[in-house]
C-alpha cells in the first residue's frame, strides 16, 4: 500500500511540475460570440541594457476563436517579450492603450 501511494504521488508531481516551462502565448474566449484576435510583440532588452527597440515589433493575426475555445497563438517566451493584443467580436473590443498599425488581411506575420 505504501509503495502504491509513493508511486501515485510521484506521478502526480510529474504531471503538475513539468520538466520544461511553457512559454507559449495562449488566449481563451470566455464569451458567447466568435472573437477575432491579433497580437504584436517585441523582445525585451536584457536588464541594464537597451537596444532602443531596434529589434522591431512583430505582428501576427488574425486568429478566430470560437466561444469557449482556447488556442496557442504563438511560441514566443512571454517572459522575454512585451506583448500587445486586440480582440473584437459582435461590437465588443478588448484592447490596451498601445497604438499599432495592423494589416486587415486574414492571416499575416510582419516585422517592422
Amino acid at each position: 500500500m505504501r509503495l502504491r501511494t509513493t508511486i501515485l504521488i510521484a506521478c502526480l508531481a510529474a504531471a503538475v511540475c513539468p520538466a520544461t516551462a511553457l512559454a507559449e502565448l495562449r488566449f481563451c474566449n470566455h464569451t458567447a460570440v466568435k472573437v477575432d484576435l491579433v497580437i504584436a510583440y517585441a523582445q525585451k532588452d536584457a536588464p541594464g541594457t537597451t537596444t532602443n527597440n531596434d529589434g522591431g515589433v512583430t505582428g501576427e493575426g488574425w486568429f478566430g476563436l470560437q466561444p469557449g475555445e482556447c488556442a496557442k497563438v504563438s511560441d514566443i517566451d512571454v517572459g522575454n517579450h512585451w506583448t500587445y493584443y486586440n480582440a473584437s467580436g459582435k461590437g465588443k473590443v478588448w484592447a490596451g492603450s498601445a497604438m499599432l498599425c495592423i494589416p486587415t488581411r486574414r492571416l499575416f506575420q510582419t516585422t517592422s
